[in-house]
């Protein structure tokens, strides 16, 4: 485990957040990168279930992001949908900036 979590271990207002894998350049199945990651992470947290920082710093909530690679049609269509996911969560305060 990170050695960072066991700092903040126990204090739910202190962090509380989501774990987010982007995964670059993918030009092949995005629903097979995908999976190929979730039973990575799988096995990490089921290996070191007592002991994962995993569970201790994101309470599991781990996401998958295939993204195309750079100049394709689809990376732009994808771009502009994260930008519109990142806008929704700064106007509902779903995070802190940092730096303020």
């Amino acid at each position: 485990m990170q050695q960072g979590a066991k700092l903040i271990q126990g204090d739910a207002e202190l962090f509380n957040g989501f774990f987010q894998i982007v995964v670059k350049d993918v030009v092949s199945d995005a629903k097979e990168v995908a999976q190929e990651f979730k039973q990575k992470i799988q096995h990490i947290i089921a290996r070191d279930k007592e002991d994962n920082f995993f569970l201790r710093l994101y309470k599991g909530r781990v996401g998958i992001l295939p993204f195309p690679a750079l100049g394709r049609a689809e990376f732009y269509r994808e771009f502009n949908s994260l930008t519109s996911k990142v806008r929704d969560a700064q106007a509902e305060k779903r995070w802190f900036e940092s730096g303020r």
